[in-house]
């Protein structure tokens, strides 16, 4: 989605934290954890307007290439 942005929103910036990886022992699969931080052009108080969220993420190893499987946002207010 962040390649897809348009010449017009190139002051948006993301930033990936917080990554912990953790590979199956069979090598073809990988858990990963990790923290997004998307940050847009100043509002009208002059201050960069944040969003951090966190995100698991399922990858699989296909043809040599890691690709995401799966997705989730988790929601940081569990209880």
């Amino acid at each position: 989605m962040i390649a897809r942005l348009q010449p017009r929103t190139s002051e948006f910036r993301l930033e990936l934290d917080d990554v912990t990886i953790e590979i199956a022992p069979a090598g073809n699969a990988a858990d990963v954890l990790l923290t997004a931080t998307f940050t847009r052009p100043k509002n009208a108080t002059g201050e960069p307007s944040l969003d951090a969220r966190e995100y698991t993420l399922v990858m699989a190893k296909t043809d040599g290439s890691w690709r995401i499987a799966r997705i989730t946002a988790i929601d940081a207010l569990r209880q």
